[in-house]
């Protein structure tokens, strides 16, 4: 007979009957409809201040950085709506500035990696115009007679 292992408990499937959710079954024809989008209102221009800021690009840093200006300039879009109630305002305020918020950390780091980049690009281009401009070092000339200076030799 097989002993039970300490430690380990026995997982017990909830019956989604006891939620009140009855899934259909996959075989049978009863399907559930597409989801339907809903504007929510009448469709309008996006604020040109959205547009301003363009597409996304296609790194994955790059787009962190392009949602958080989006959100943040959403968020200032709200604060400065005069159709909206102060309630209402604060509310779509917050949301948008909690959304920005978990894509600053990487926005940061978006940054960050450009100011090194350009920094790494730039000492690169120092350092080859400075190789151009430097004179090689080469030793005496082959066959040259190498005459040492003393210190203690006269001078004339």
């Amino acid at each position: 007979m097989a002993q039970k292992l300490p430690g380990r408990r026995r997982r017990y499937r909830s019956d989604p009957q006891e939620f009140g959710f009855d899934p259909p079954d996959r075989d049978s024809a009863e399907v559930m409809p597409p989801a339907s989008i809903d504007p929510g209102g009448d469709p309008s221009e996006p604020a040109p201040e959205i547009v301003a800021i363009g597409l996304p690009p296609e790194d994955a840093s790059g787009i962190q950085k392009w949602n958080y200006r989006v959100l943040s300039t959403m968020g200032a879009l709200v604060l400065r709506d005069k159709n909206i109630s102060d309630e209402t305002r604060m509310k779509r305020f917050m949301a948008l500035s909690l959304a920005a918020a978990r894509h600053y950390p990487e926005a940061v780091k978006h940054d960050l990696n450009e100011a090194i980049r350009r920094d790494a690009e730039g000492a690169a281009a120092r350092k080859r115009a400075k190789a151009a401009g430097q004179l090689e070092k080469r030793g005496p000339a082959a066959g040259a007679k190498v005459i040492p200076l003393r210190r203690d030799a006269p001078s004339t």
